[in-house]
């Protein structure tokens, strides 16, 4: 057994069990057992993945450099590219979990 190190970029987890990791090479990986253990899941790419969203158990995207964009809706057994967005370098997903207001007195 070899020891193989990768760096990840993000996490999204949609419940205390279920979960996934991107980062280098494309590498996307999923846990069911919060974290203990990954399955490498395949994402036809090997540009770095730099983002991770899903909104269920199935639904998901992953986002990467030059403007890399998967979705699946089949928990990751499979990933389809979408188109690609121009001149993008890296995308990111950004997640509001609280939304505060304030008041200002001019």
């Amino acid at each position: 057994m070899s020891l193989v190190i990768l760096t990840f970029y993000s996490v999204s987890f949609t419940d205390s069990n279920t979960g996934w990791a991107v980062g280098d090479n494309g590498v996307i990986v999923k846990s069911t057992d919060g974290g203990e253990h990954w399955i490498l899941q395949s994402s036809g790419v090997v540009s770095p993945l730099r983002s991770v969203y899903f909104i269920d158990s199935n639904t998901g995207w992953a986002v990467g450099d030059g403007g890399i964009i998967l979705h699946t809706t089949n928990g990751g057994v499979s990933f389809v590219e979408e188109e690609q967005i121009k001149y993008q370098q890296s995308f990111y997903f950004c997640r509001i979990t609280q939304i505060h207001s304030i008041r200002v007195q001019k």
